[in-house]
């Protein structure tokens, strides 16, 4: 993906990404925290490196869950603008697909 794309994206979400900013922080946030058992699932190379290491990001995002339930919410109100987003702007939607 070019930075030109990276750009359009973020300019095209940035409606969203104000609106719900103190979420939009705590995710971010809660990525780079969890960014060891993110890469541990992408690189995993067996069956069972990958369920271990989906299990492992599960429980961590169910614990942001239990300790955040409105922010939790929050974060599939703002998907649902995105998805909205990406299906009603065809431009939006090539710019994702690189």
């Amino acid at each position: 993906m070019s930075l030109k794309n990276i750009f359009y994206i973020v300019f095209n979400t940035l409606p969203t990404i104000c609106k719900h900013f103190s979420t939009t922080a705590k995710l971010t946030w809660f990525a780079y925290q969890n960014s060891d058992s993110i890469e541990k699932l992408k690189n995993a190379s067996t069956k069972d490196e990958k369920i271990n290491a989906a299990i492992e990001l599960a429980k961590k995002v169910l614990e942001f869950k239990k300790q955040n339930p409105a922010e939790f919410d929050e974060v599939f109100d703002a998907l649902g603008e995105i998805i909205l987003k990406i299906e009603s702007d065809k431009d939006f939607r090539k710019s994702i697909l690189g």
